[in-house]
């Protein structure tokens, strides 16, 4: 980040703070009443609150008229003015409505507005008297407002305007470039809009002198350059269409034109216009990132997209209510809350775009939120125009509705807004697992078999290992890529060894990835190396065990079996401890040595069976194939040796063989182990569990594998043993 930029945007930032602030003083010098007002069943305004001394003895009445200077009366609703210079249809009603650009009949518009200014000119021009229901004139002269007159809503408007406006300089200043610069188009138009609705919020209840007249030009321009500059950043942002070249230009030459036709001549008809216009943009602009998405697959359009349709039905079911309800009915107070939620919805979901990876769940949220407040909305106005019920029953069941739409459809929404696929934490559990063995096994291959186990949570489109050395896992590109550390496994020396894991595109490119995904991949690889680390802890402690008990059964049994060994009152005593001393030998070093090589294995066993054999006058039959040479743990050299020896001792005490074929193979990490004899053996599936066979397929079992017994013709039993993955049993 250069630091002129960083200059540039501290700059634009104070630039900011002065602008709102001279608003906001130019506000606070403004005449007006200070009084909150409701709608009345019957359309009329009635007096609620109010902090001017000469209006509080009329608290509860409705507002007839407004004579001024000049006894000039302005109608205010039912009653008989001195003079009806403006006859208008229950004006008064049209001040507490919003703004002029959310007002869809044209003649209440230019209503709205001819009274705003008259009741300014009025104000400024000297004292007024305000007429009421209770036939006592309340005569007053108006004061500016001041700071405190000026109201919370403001501040809270204006500082996200600010945020907005201080995000959009910012990704101009950080990082030019044509979508960028689209963007900040964007963002500028609605914070436009959100300081338009904060000088609307100091309304009490007209708007300031002037503006009035400028709140549809202005706002309806600010809503259509958003949608042109929506269509054009679709176009070109994450990936260059090929209607790049025109489609652009004719979004802006539309939203030229259906701004001039709203807002020139008589202005028939602005209100539909402009929104049907922004319908066909919208639409537009979301087909275009679908387009977008297929032809080249980005999480970032299709997690813009899915949030483009969240906003743009919120604003369609706001559109909705507005166009339904009167200005002058007694629901027409609920509309400002329901254009204010989607207006501060679109915002944040703007403000949170250049950091999306890291607030798109904020923005989730918030989206949730305001399509069940719309959804209210439309439902209350719908139940106060179909049914006889007050506004407080059509509310409720409207608020009980929505909540209970939300609460079964609040998945189907999540799952459809960000595309989340969650591992179940017994495969999770699993695949960690199974990585742990394989990197426990060989520690130099810690980062590819992370990358494995990243690959098959996260499901990316492209995962690479880099040399370059980070200290957490976090996010890129906006969460279209996520980069995370290798752990380091015990002492082994990680020199010319991959140093990260670089992810990109999770879920074959239909989410990004989040600061949750990025902590789950640090707990992963940090646990990775915690079980290694523990496993190798209690390794290092069994084989310590191992060697001591190897120690002591090689000083005290294997004296003792040497002395009886030349103690021996016959050859066969002799031979029979030289043989048992022989296995004590075997065990001892088995017990000293937690791994050795297969190929080693394979020697002594074969020595072993043989010497056992021919003192039983059989013959064997060895065939031993390995394509690789691999290490075996103690406990498979263990469970191994034991299996064999069993079924030779099987062979050689109930099969009355003349010969035994062993065959040990190990191909792509499937060991296969047979023993054929000639015997005697029959029907194997009626032997009885005993110690011998229970314990052969009880070992074989911690092996990972299984095993069987067939009968074969003309005699003799084939026991074949079979473990699918040799290295994942370690």
């Amino acid at each position: 980040m250069r630091r002129s930029s960083v200059r540039l945007l501290a700059g634009a930032a104070v630039l900011g703070c002065v602008g709102v602030l001279l608003l906001a003083r130019w506000l606070s010098t403004q005449p007006g009443l200070t009084a909150t007002w409701q709608i009345r069943p019957d359309g009329h305004l009635e007096l609620v609150t109010t902090s001017i001394s000469a209006l509080r003895p009329h608290l509860g009445a409705t507002w007839i008229a407004t004579t001024a200077t000049g006894n000039t009366a302005i109608q205010g609703g039912s009653g008989e003015p001195t003079r009806d210079t403006h006859p208008l249809m229950q004006p008064q009603a049209l001040l507490l409505n919003g703004p002029a650009r959310w007002i869809v009949d044209d003649a209440q518009r230019r209503q709205h507005v001819r009274l705003n200014e008259d009741l300014a000119a009025a104000l400024t021009a000297g004292p007024v008297t305000l007429h009421f229901s209770d036939q006592s004139p309340a005569e007053l002269q108006a004061r500016a407002s001041g700071w405190r007159g000026i109201g919370i809503a403001f501040w809270m408007f204006a500082a996200l305007a600010w945020a907005l406006y201080l995000a959009a300089a910012g990704v101009v200043l950080l990082k030019p470039s044509t979508s960028n610069a689209l963007y900040a188009v964007m963002a500028l138009c609605q914070a436009g809009n959100l300081m338009c609705m904060a000088v609307a919020s100091t309304a009490s209840p007209m708007l300031p002198p002037g503006f009035a007249r400028i709140d549809f030009p202005l706002r309806s321009g600010f809503d259509l350059l958003t949608l042109g500059a929506a269509v054009h950043l679709a176009c070109i942002h994450p990936k260059n269409l090929q209607v790049s070249r025109w489609l652009p230009t004719t979004g802006w030459l539309f939203a030229a034109a259906t701004w001039s036709l709203a807002n020139g001549g008589d202005g028939s008809s602005a209100w539909w216009l402009t929104q049907t216009s922004m319908l066909l943009m919208g639409t537009l602009a979301v087909w275009l990132m679908h387009l977008s998405f297929r032809s080249h697959p980005h999480p970032f359009a299709l997690v813009m997209k899915r949030f483009a349709v969240v906003v743009g039905c919120t604003w369609a079911l706001v559109s909705a209510a507005v166009a339904l309800e009167s200005p002058s009915s007694r629901a027409a107070s609920s509309l400002p809350l329901a254009v204010i939620v989607w207006q501060v919805l679109f915002a944040l979901v703007l403000l949170s775009v250049p950091f999306l990876s890291k607030s798109h769940s904020v923005v989730r949220e918030l989206s949730l939120i305001a399509i069940i407040s719309a959804l209210a909305t439309v439902l209350d106005l719908l139940f106060v125009g179909l049914f006889p019920m007050s506004q407080f029953a059509s509310l409720t069941l409207a608020l009980f509705l929505s909540l209970a739409i939300y609460a079964g459809a609040r998945q189907w929404l999540v799952n459809r807004m960000l595309g989340t696929r969650v591992a179940s934490t017994e495969r999770l559990f699993e695949q960690l697992f199974r990585t742990t063995r394989e990197v426990e096994t060989q520690p130099s291959q810690a980062g590819p078999a992370l990358a494995r186990l990243l690959d098959e949570l996260f499901d990316p489109v492209d995962v690479s290992l880099l040399e370059k050395s980070v200290a957490t896992a976090h996010t890129l590109s906006d969460g279209s890529a996520m980069l995370v550390p290798v752990p380091a496994i015990g002492s082994i020396s990680n020199t010319g060894a991959p140093a990260s894991v670089l992810l990109r595109r999770a879920q074959q490119g239909r989410r990004l990835f989040t600061t949750d995904d990025a902590r789950l991949a640090d707990r992963i690889g940090e646990q990775l190396r915690r079980t290694v680390a523990f496993d190798q802890a209690v390794e290092q402690g069994r084989g310590e065990e191992r060697r001591r008990l190897a120690q002591d059964l090689h000083d005290d049994i294997g004296a003792r079996l040497l002395t009886l060994m030349y103690k021996a009152q016959s050859p066969e005593m002799e031979d029979y401890a030289r043989h048992t001393l022989q296995d004590l030998k075997t065990l001892t070093r088995g017990l000293a040595a937690s791994n050795q090589p297969l190929s080693h294995a394979l020697a002594e066993w074969k020595a072993d069976i043989a010497q056992r054999l021919t003192a039983a006058c059989i013959d064997l039959t060895w065939i031993a194939a390995h394509d690789t040479d691999i290490v075996l743990t103690m406990v498979q050299w263990s469970g191994l040796t034991r299996v064999l020896r069993e079924l030779v001792s099987n062979v050689m005490a109930h099969a009355q063989a003349s010969s035994v074929e062993i065959q040990v193979r190990l191909a792509n990490d499937q060991l296969v182990l047979t023993v054929l004899d000639n015997g005697t053996g029959r029907a194997p599936q009626h032997w009885s569990p005993g110690l011998g066979v229970g314990g052969v397929r009880k070992r074989v079992r911690q092996l990972g594998g299984e095993v069987s017994w067939q009968q074969q013709a003309p005699s003799g039993i084939l026991c074949r043993v079979i473990v699918e993955r040799l290295s994942a049993s370690a």
